[in-house]
């Protein structure tokens, strides 16, 4: 059986879940340092943070900062 390829998207916020648990799930993370972790460009980054704050996945904290919300853990854990 093949499993679904993950979007830059999903394994954006998997990675963002996996050092929100490393670090307290309340902190806050430099979307730039997460998407270098992955291999994005910066635009993809902006793209990317972009696509799941609309769709209440992370929140932003300005331009440098960003954060899980409860929606976005919940939709980690039912991957």
């Amino acid at each position: 059986m093949s499993q679904k390829k993950q979007t830059p998207e999903e394994r954006f916020l998997i990675e963002l879940d996996r050092q929100s648990r490393q670090h307290g799930d309340r902190a806050s993370f430099d979307p730039f340092k997460i998407g270098a972790l992955l291999g994005y460009k910066e635009i993809s980054v902006r793209q990317t943070v972009k696509s799941l704050s609309q769709a209440n996945l992370i929140q932003k904290h300005g331009d440098d900062s960003i954060s899980m919300t409860p929606r976005g853990r919940q939709v980690v854990q039912d991957t």
